[in-house]
């Protein structure tokens, strides 16, 4: 094989906690199966579960936690979790909607990604609520005047390309590059190609892979040159050859270790849990192993691939 993984290129610095799985919006592309469990989201109990989870991975050397769910910002006491991670020295990230006012927690986090769609036409287009925009708005205003205080933050926005927004994804991001408030909060905007598996099926918001690749890292080089290179526009595609001369940095940003308090499970592929968070205490030879069947996957997928998705091929059988 051409390629190789060696087991000491693993270095789990950044978990992913999801600590629910609810959700406050409907967006037409999501991936996940969200839910009305308000009891477990609600619980204490779990509040108490991800603190211990917050020591044991400072027993292990992680650096990073990124908070998700569902919708993070619905969990009751998810400041109390972030300054609980922050004094433990964890360098906090946060994916999410901006529906809710995000100004209490900024001081504890070290970066934030939020999800806006392009313009408000576009962005309300693929979501039922109407008011999501302008809180997303309201959010990046929000924290422009946080950073101009001196304060340090890196905002990322993730926008997920469909075939509803795709031609409008430059407009968008050309007007929002014009706004000042914009370009002093953001430091890295993300184009994501919309998953292919979850409500996105229902709603015909799939993209055929060739309509997208090329088309969307122009426009992302494009965009990045319009904003003088103060914000950076990139994808989740690599060409190949780029994909591993950036191994393993690259490596670890695709396949992380998602810790799952709503399946209590820890897992790199969902479909193979390597352990229950209950009881957990060490990383061992599984996770590596978890980590080299999804490479080979990758690997054994990507030989006449000029361009590739990575997500897209780990779905692949």
């Amino acid at each position: 094989m051409r390629w190789r993984l060696e087991e000491d290129m693993i270095r789990i610095h950044q978990v992913n906690f999801i600590i629910n799985n609810i959700c406050n919006l409907k967006c037409k592309y999501c991936y996940i199966n969200t839910s009305n469990n308000y009891i477990l989201n609600n619980n204490r109990i779990l509040r108490d579960k991800i603190k211990k989870f917050i020591r044991v991975m400072k027993e292990n050397q992680i650096k990073s936690i990124l908070f998700t769910g569902g919708e993070p910002t619905l969990f009751p006491w998810l400041d109390d979790i972030l300054k609980y991670s922050k004094k433990h020295g964890f360098n906090n990230i946060l994916i999410t909607n901006a529906f809710l006012d995000l100004t209490k927690i900024l001081p504890y986090l070290d970066s934030v990604i939020l999800s806006l769609d392009g313009s408000k036409s576009a962005h309300t287009l693929l979501r039922e609520n109407v008011e999501s925009y302008d809180r997303v708005i309201f959010n990046l205003n929000k924290i422009s005047e946080y950073k101009k205080k001196g304060n340090n933050l890196e905002c990322i926005i993730n926008t997920v390309v469909t075939s509803s927004n795709l031609s409008l994804i430059e407009s968008s991001y050309k007007e929002l590059l014009s706004k000042e408030f914009f370009k002093n909060a953001v430091n890295k905007v993300k184009l994501s190609k919309v998953s292919n598996e979850g409500k996105v099926l229902e709603h015909q918001e799939l993209l055929v892979p060739e309509t997208y690749q090329k088309f969307i890292r122009d426009i992302a080089d494009r965009l990045t040159e319009l904003s003088n290179y103060k914000i950076i526009f990139e994808t989740n595609l690599f060409y190949k050859e780029e994909f591993f001369i950036n191994f393993p940095s690259s490596y670890n940003f695709i396949m992380p270790v998602w810790v799952d308090f709503t399946l209590n499970s820890i897992y790199v592929d969902k479909k193979d849990i390597i352990y229950e968070i209950d009881g957990f205490k060490r990383w061992d030879n599984k996770i590596f192993e978890s980590f080299e069947k999804i490479y080979y996957k990758i690997i054994k997928n990507i030989e006449d691939k000029e361009i590739f998705d990575p997500y897209e091929i780990m779905n692949v059988s």
